[in-house]
């Protein structure tokens, strides 16, 4: 009986052995037979938005999307060196009407949700994404802050405010009588020089009307050397004042408490994470306004908060960078404002057999130290920190207004008007003496 008992054990165990082994062979000694064969095709989110620095989602109208974009060639190039043999492809997140389907919180727990693989854009590494526990992220393939843009407002010094000082504005009423005055007298003298010409023998013997002309071109003259006197110690006062100043771009936006305590209006983008920031810090739902495209951004900041616009735009300094580029002169970054965080990575659902965020991780880390990121960068968003740089410290340049047109070109008008009167006199002097003879 002992024995019978003994050899079905042995069965049993061998049976055990024979189950355990097909296992780990099917699993090809991962732990998995379905997540580690090559041969499925790995699938990730992409956010597909009008605002696309950085990931570009293209409709080919054919039920197949193009994608580009940093972040999307920064991806491509960490594949090759953490996934080389195993395909891929990305899927746009989007809704029916193809505009992007919710918000980049609402993508990660997608992932989770529809067991995507993982989630590729500029997303930004933060803790309450973390705290989901739906996804691992990467090492950041960006560094980047958040940051408030505003509208550029001018305060310059009050000669500029007002257009000219009482000085200067002295000088040019006396240039405006001189040139006036120098304009009467050459009408009068040409009528003069007409009214000799046709006059009879005896009147121009007369040397009456000779006489007019004669006074006529010395107050000409006088008013002359008074108006290019007057020129003369104008314009050096004018380049000193005007020219070499500098107007400052300023906002009333200082700090972020600024904008809770005067109720601004505020810009974020589509689906980024600042709107959930915002609320936290104290700004009323009320006061965030969420912005789709570039347009309309730049049409909200234009406007300002009074025209139902926007009074700030805060995002991430990535964002901001780009945008300002095309906009040096109109917009800045408040200075006095920087919020940390981890930078920009990619997710991928936590615990994948695959370890995806590691080996992203450690590709990313390789790209960085031979080149390959500052070389995608430089051939498609360029250099963040130069961007606007002649426009740092709040300095948008010297801008021509209409005060500087007027205060600068006046006196050099008038010299020109001048010098064109005194060729008409001498052409005229010339042929009425040219009659005489």
């Amino acid at each position: 009986m002992k024995r019978k008992n003994c050899g079905t054990s042995l069965l049993i165990s061998l049976f055990t052995i024979f189950c355990i082994a097909t296992h780990v062979i099917g699993q090809d000694g991962t732990g998995s037979t379905n997540e580690t064969d090559t041969s499925r095709t790995l699938k990730f989110l992409v956010p597909k938005r009008e605002l696309d620095d950085f990931v570009k989602v293209r409709d080919l109208k054919n039920g197949s999307y193009e994608y580009s974009g940093f972040s999307i060639l920064v991806f491509e190039q960490a594949a090759k060196i953490a996934i080389p043999s195993h395909k891929y492809e990305f899927e746009p997140y989007i809704n029916v009407a193809g505009t992007m389907k919710g918000t980049f919180d609402e993508m990660l727990k997608e992932v989770d949700i529809q067991d995507y693989d993982g989630a590729v854009g500029e997303i930004t590494i933060v803790s309450n994404r973390i705290d989901m526990g739906l996804v691992d992220f990467t090492t950041p393939y960006l560094d980047t802050e958040i940051g408030i843009l505003v509208r550029v407002q001018l305060t310059e010094n009050r000669e500029r405010l007002t257009g000219l000082t009482p000085i200067t504005k002295i000088i040019l009423v006396l240039v405006i009588i001189l040139g006036s005055a120098i304009f009467v007298a050459v009408v009068f003298w040409i009528w003069k020089l007409c009214k000799f010409k046709y006059a009879s023998p005896s009147t121009q013997a007369s040397g009456s009307i000779l006489g007019s002309i004669m006074y006529t071109k010395l107050v000409i003259i006088l008013a002359l050397m008074v108006l290019f006197l007057t020129i003369a110690s104008y314009t050096p006062r004018q380049t000193s004042n005007s020219l070499l100043s500098t107007p400052r771009s300023v906002s009333n936006i200082k700090t972020f408490d600024d904008l809770i305590r005067k109720k601004s209006r505020v810009g974020y983008r589509q689906g980024a994470f600042v709107r959930e920031l915002l609320v936290g810090k104290g700004l009323e739902e009320s006061q965030l306004v969420e912005l789709k495209s570039e347009v309309e951004l730049l049409h909200k900041l234009q406007k300002g908060g009074e025209e139902d616009g926007i009074d700030a735009l805060v995002a991430g300094i990535h964002h901001l960078k780009l945008f300002q580029e095309k906009n040096c002169v109109n917009f800045t970054l408040v200075e006095d404002f920087r919020l940390k965080s981890a930078g920009l990575g990619f997710a991928f659902r936590i615990g994948h057999p695959l370890s995806l965020a590691n080996k992203f991780s450690r590709a990313i880390v390789a790209l960085i130290d031979n080149g390959g990121i500052a070389d995608i960068q430089a051939r498609t968003i360029g250099d963040l920190d130069k961007i606007c740089q002649d426009n740092s410290n709040s300095s948008v340049g010297s801008r021509s207004t209409v005060q500087d047109i007027i205060s600068l070109w006046l006196p050099v008008a008038s010299a020109i008007f001048v010098v064109v009167l005194v060729l008409v006199m001498l052409l005229s002097y010339c042929g009425v003496m040219s009659m005489m003879k």
